[in-house]
């Protein structure tokens, strides 16, 4: 007896270590958490910002996923793509709940629940009456109709929905309970309770835009995601009757207090009328707030007191400051398609860099640039050595082509990137530009035997996509120059728009010379996917030797504090990339089926923007464009028959259809 105590004695003592071992690894595992986000009331504006917040938040890898709670009767079409592109770039799943029992999920918020990794509803809700609807009016448009269908049936397929129920939802305006919609495809689930969606969730596999995902929710924990005091005020604002309240009343106000001056109801009116436009979708900070009430009081102060007008000019001048110019539109309301810019406007964390970086404007950018260098470096698989910051990518194409003087050769397509030739012809130096194929990429061939027949050192500029074609040129055949030629062959190659075109059959970048080539530079922006053209920051990457070279050349502080701290803020939002890619890939879309649909030729587009065919003259055609409230592009020569056209929210490229749609009648296309 005592034998089997000191066996089991001595058991115990050699199992201890485990069972400790295996307890503190228990508790050293780190909890699951889940954020719930609530999705209610109106979609707009506020909603847009409070997702956006909530998809950086999950971005530090402590949570499994995001819960949407939903309890919507619909909202704007511009504010619920938005939501759906921030859905489709979260690095976690995306769960939507319709909750609790006896909610709604309708119109706006069928699509967000149905862009949703994993579509869940609470008994006796309801989802559906999809149709859009325009001042309480039904659109019956065809063209706006088919947009919607489309994205409604990418939803379908991405996430192995019923297609024709999802469609149904736009074409019928049906409406389905929780039980109807689960046993017609159009949800995964239905749960009575949060703790049971869990339940449920845990290992199922969900299909994410990147791909299947198993989702891991056994003992998770809620974490709520407050709102921000500016999404609680932008959100209350947002309700479309209290927004066209506040404008129509501003309006009659401020009428009155024009007409009968000395009581001060011109502020008042000016006050509402403002706060109902920021409800319409304008852009406010609390910095603009303060400038408001200064503004008021100025105004107030300039009706008692004679001041020769100065304190109503800084009123005047403060007031409109809380209108923060919208990264959509110009103030008077017209849409920019000329520029290839980002609609979609910097990061949200670029935007609070910004604002942090403020009390750091008085010092010089040294300590600011280094973490972007870091953070490139990283990105692109090089050193810091490798990498040159520029106050845009002009900058850097500025440095590069100057680098040589005027005993450089340059050799560039045409057309092509209009600043490399305008700095070339600054210091004299030969330029030689080769029409591009009848496929409108680079004629290679044409642009090798060109340079072959001068002895002395060349710097072959590809633009690759292309601007202004947006089409691209097979990287295996410029890989193929590139191994061949002599070290006095400088390839100057602009990847400026590089992000929307990693799909584009044949294509891929040339950062694979850098590390052996010192003859290979590669060139990138901040300005087109990061939306930050504004902000003016670019950078090269090349061989350690090369950018050495051109140290002498470049400004030490030509990357600004603001640009950098954007910059690596931006870096590090991950889902900026995939949201700016795919509002360009919708808009591309309905732009492209338009002018399929009309019969107008365009060229294939790999870029933020397109070429089509015009009829008539370039000045004639942006003029009557400009005067329907679009922007669009400048010439390019010699390709004088076709215009260039940026693409813009979804939203606008609808808008913009339609105006295409008259000019065919017209004639002007």
């Amino acid at each position: 007896m005592r034998t089997k105590l000191v066996y089991f004695a001595l058991g115990l003592v050699l199992l201890s270590p485990t069972i400790i071992l295996g307890s503190a690894a228990q508790e050293n595992q780190p909890e699951k958490l889940v954020l719930w986000v609530d999705i209610k009331e109106f979609i707009g504006p506020g909603t847009v910002d409070h997702m956006s917040l909530a998809v950086q938040e999950v971005s530090d890898g402590r949570y499994s996923a995001i819960v949407l709670g939903i309890d919507t009767f619909g909202g704007s079409v511009d504010s619920t793509f938005r939501i759906i592109s921030s859905i489709q770039s979260s690095p976690v799943p995306v769960i939507g709940f319709v909750y609790p029992a006896g909610k709604q999920a309708l119109s706006a918020g069928t699509y967000i629940l149905m862009a949703t990794d994993l579509a869940v509803m609470a008994p006796f809700t309801k989802i559906g009456s999809a149709q859009p609807v325009v001042g309480g009016i039904p659109v019956n448009d065809t063209k706006t109709i088919n947009t919607l269908l489309k994205e409604m049936q990418g939803l379908a397929e991405i996430h192995d929905r019923n297609r024709t129920q999802l469609s149904r939802f736009i074409t019928d305006n049906d409406n389905l309970l929780a039980e109807e919609a689960l046993r017609n495809g159009a949800i995964e689930l239905v749960a009575s309770s949060m703790d049971e969606l869990l339940e449920l969730a845990d290992g199922i596999t969900v299909m994410t835009i990147d791909g299947e995902v198993v989702l891991d929710l056994d003992g998770a924990r809620f974490v709520t995601f407050q709102e921000v005091p500016r999404v609680t005020i932008i959100r209350a604002l947002s309700d479309p009757i209290l927004s066209s309240l506040l404008v129509s009343i501003g309006i009659l106000i401020l009428i009155l207090g024009i007409t009968s001056p000395g009581f001060g109801a011109e502020i008042g009116g000016v006050v509402l009328l403002i706060l109902g436009l920021i409800g319409q979708g304008f852009n406010v900070n609390y910095g603009a707030l303060g400038l408001m009430g200064i503004g008021a009081a100025l105004l107030i102060f300039e009706l008692y007191t004679p001041s020769f007008g100065v304190l109503g000019v800084g009123g005047s001048t403060a007031l409109p400051t809380l209108l923060s110019a919208s990264p959509r539109r110009l103030p008077d309301g017209s849409v920019r398609l000329n520029s290839n810019e980002n609609p979609l406007g910097i990061s949200p964390a670029a935007r609070q860099a910004i604002i942090e970086g403020l009390d750091l404007c008085n010092r010089y950018p040294g300590a600011s640039r280094r973490p972007v260098e870091e953070a490139l470096a990283e990105k692109h698989g090089v050193e810091t050595k490798n990498i040159l910051l520029g106050n845009g990518s002009t900058e850097v194409l500025q440095i590069f082509v100057q680098l040589f003087g005027p005993e450089v050769r340059i050799v560039a397509p045409d057309p092509t990137f209009e600043d490399v030739l305008r700095y070339a012809k600054a210091i004299s130096v030969r330029l030689e530009g080769v029409p591009l194929r009848a496929d409108y990429s680079h004629d290679l061939d044409r642009m090798r035997e060109v340079v072959s027949k001068w002895s002395g050192p060349s710097m072959v500029y590809i633009c690759n996509p292309n601007n202004p074609t947006g089409t691209v040129t097979s990287s295996a055949d410029i890989d193929s120059w590139i191994g061949v030629a002599p070290d006095n062959v400088y390839f100057l190659i602009d990847e400026a728009y590089l992000e929307y075109a990693e799909d584009a059959p044949g294509y891929w970048s040339a950062l694979k010379w850098i590390p052996t080539h010192p003859n290979v530079i590669v060139v990138r922006t901040f300005s087109k996917i990061y939306g930050m053209a504004g902000m003016r920051l670019g950078y090269g990457i090349a061989h350690e030797d090369t950018i050495e070279r051109v140290g002498f050349i470049a400004a030490r502080n030509n990357a600004n504090h603001l640009a950098s701290v954007a910059a690596l803020a931006s870096l590090e939002d991950h889902g900026l990339i995939a949201r700016s890619v795919d509002v360009n890939r919708r808009a591309r879309a309905i732009l492209e089926e338009t002018l399929d649909d009309l019969g107008i030729e365009h060229l294939p587009s790999h870029t933020n923007f397109l070429m089509h065919r015009i009829t008539g003259d370039q000045k004639d055609y942006r003029d009557r464009m400009r005067e329907r409230g679009w922007l669009v592009g400048r010439d390019f020569p010699p390709m004088l028959s076709y215009n260039r056209v940026s693409f813009a929210m979804p939203d606008d490229m609808v808008r913009f259809s339609e105006t295409l749609r008259t000019f065919r009648s017209h004639g002007w296309v």
